[in-house]
């Protein structure tokens, strides 16, 4: 199976900016370093604070005190208006896969025969195979974050369809494909709970092929469309308390003038 990983080096012991991290920030940063490697995009921190909380498992109030924690500490910083990991190239390189080195081998050590033509196949089928499987996997990963699970046949022959009506050819674009999918279904997640929570119907999640036909991905979110009801309702509840200690307040003093008055009010019959 083919997995993301990130380097963390020894002298990450010693290192005076990580010994001054808390807990919690320290922990917020390596699972910063995976989920940057995960996303394919390098040092650049993606703009969906909503999908890391949920990914990280964690709150917004969370999230923004690390990213500050993280600035103040010189580990991250802005460029552009957007967050970048420090020195990413120096210790997140890419070097070269065990499937490359196995080709390297292969072809040093190859030696010419009789039969060109069939080793040449034998190739070929080697490597539409593990074509198959590296879209397997991408797609296994797709599936597993996708909170309908229907049709899971259909589903992995549409996303299959998808990878090349998007004429993805290498595997690190498929890898950041996959991850845009999974960030797109992180943020319809995430609207989906805020409305549901705030008494919105919302419809049933699509089949994943439905989804993947439809170009669900690319569907826009809006995370603060929040009905208005309830803080109606509390302001109105608010008014007729500020009212009421208006009314009380202007009684007090009025039995006040009267007591000192000796005024005695008798109602008449």
């Amino acid at each position: 199976m083919n997995r993301q990983w990130v380097r963390v080096y020894a002298d990450i012991l010693d290192d005076p900016k990580i010994a001054k991290l808390s807990a919690k920030c320290f922990k917020f940063f390596i699972f910063l370093l995976v989920f940057c490697a995960e996303s394919g995009i390098g040092d650049k921190i993606p703009d969906h604070p909503s999908s890391i909380c949920w990914r990280f498992r964690i709150s917004k109030k969370a999230y923004d005190a690390a990213i500050n924690e993280l600035l103040q500490s010189d580990i991250i910083y802005f460029k552009n208006n957007e967050l970048y990991i420090k020195n990413w190239l120096k210790r997140q390189y890419k070097s070269d896969s065990s499937t490359e080195r196995v080709k390297r081998f292969r072809n040093v050590s190859e030696t010419p025969d009789e039969t060109p033509s069939e080793t040449e196949t034998e190739t070929e089928t080697e490597t539409e195979t593990e074509k198959k499987i590296i879209i397997k996997e991408n797609f296994e990963k797709f599936y597993f974050i996708y909170p309908r699970k229907k049709s899971k046949d259909r589903a992995e022959l549409t996303f299959a369809k998808i990878i090349q009506k998007q004429k993805i050819k290498t595997q690190e674009q498929l890898n950041i494909f996959t991850n845009e999918l999974i960030n797109a279904i992180d943020l319809q997640k995430t609207e989906y709970q805020i409305k549901t929570e705030a008494g919105q119907k919302m419809p049933d999640w699509r089949y994943p092929a439905t989804w993947l036909n439809d170009g669900g991905w690319k569907d826009e979110v809006d995370l603060s469309a929040i009905p208005d009801q309830p803080k109606k309702q509390t302001e109105s509840a608010a008014e007729r308390m500020k009212t009421y200690g208006s009314w009380l307040k202007k009684k007090a003093m009025e039995d006040c003038v009267n007591s000192k008055t000796g005024e005695i009010k008798h109602e008449s019959n």
